[in-house]
C-alpha cells in the first residue's frame, strides 16, 4: 500500500479524513507531538523519516511542513491538502479549538502563538501561503495531489478515485460535526456552571 500524507493544517478536516483512511484499510498515524518537537526543535529529520516506516497514512504535525522531503522520499506517495471553504472559517475553528484544548507547544511552534485567539491576519496569511505553495509545488502532477474541502464533498468518489480504492458501502463520515457537538457541549456545560454560581451568589443570605 502506497503512503498517503495529509498536508492540510489542523481544523481543515483532517480528523474526518483520518476516519476515511482507516475505513479504507490504511494504518493511520495522527498528530504526534513528541515527534513534532524532535523535528521542529532539534531538526531530527532522521526521526521523521523513520516514523514513516510504521504506518501507511499520516496527518497532523509535523507532516504538512515536510511535503517536499516526503515527496522525494516516496516518489509514488499521494498527498492530500485539506482546506476550508474560507480562511476566515478556518481561523474561527482554530480559535475555538485553541480555547477548548488549551495551550499547545506544537501549535506555538507552527503558528507562533500557543493560543491564536486574536492574531487573525497573520494566521490566515500563514495557511493561505501554505496552500498556495503546496499547489505550486505539485503543479502539473494531479495524480500526486488532491485538494479536498469537506464542506463541498458529498461522497467518497473523489477521494477513492484519487487513491484508487473501492468506494465503501457506508456514509461519508463527518468528524467535524461531531467535534462541533463536543465543543458546543463543553461550552454549554461551562455556561450552565457559571449560571449556577451566579444564582447561588445573588440568592445567598447576606446575614
Amino acid at each position: 500500500m502506497r503512503k498517503v500524507f495529509v498536508i492540510g493544517f489542523e481544523n481543515t478536516g483532517t480528523d474526518t479524513l483520518a476516519v476515511c483512511l482507516r475505513r479504507l484499510g490504511y494504518r493511520h498515524a495522527d498528530l504526534n507531538p513528541a515527534l513534532a518537537r524532535r523535528v521542529l526543535d532539534d531538526g531530527d529529520i532522521a526521526a521523521l523519516e523513520a516514523a514513516t516506516q510504521d504506518f501507511d497514512s499520516f496527518a497532523g504535525m509535523p507532516w504538512p511542513l515536510f511535503y517536499r522531503r516526503l515527496d522525494r522520499l516516496y516518489p509514488h506517495a499521494r498527498f492530500i491538502l485539506t482546506v476550508r471553504d474560507s480562511s476566515q472559517a478556518w481561523f474561527g475553528s482554530l480559535r475555538r479549538h485553541a480555547v477548548y484544548s488549551g495551550r499547545g507547544a506544537v501549535r506555538e511552534q507552527v503558528y507562533g502563538f500557543s493560543k491564536p485567539v486574536v492574531q487573525q491576519a497573520s494566521q490566515i496569511d500563514l495557511i493561505d501561503r501554505h496552500a498556495r505553495q503546496v499547489q505550486e509545488y505539485f503543479a502539473g502532477r494531479p495524480e500526486r495531489l488532491l485538494v479536498l474541502c469537506w464542506e463541498q464533498e458529498r461522497s467518497w468518489d473523489r477521494l477513492c478515485n484519487f487513491l484508487e480504492e473501492p468506494v465503501p458501502n457506508t456514509p461519508l463520515p463527518h468528524e467535524h460535526q461531531r467535534r462541533v457537538a463536543r465543543v458546543s457541549g463543553y461550552f454549554r456545560r461551562v455556561r450552565n456552571t457559571l449560571r449556577g454560581y451566579a444564582q447561588r451568589l445573588f440568592t445567598a443570605d447576606p446575614g
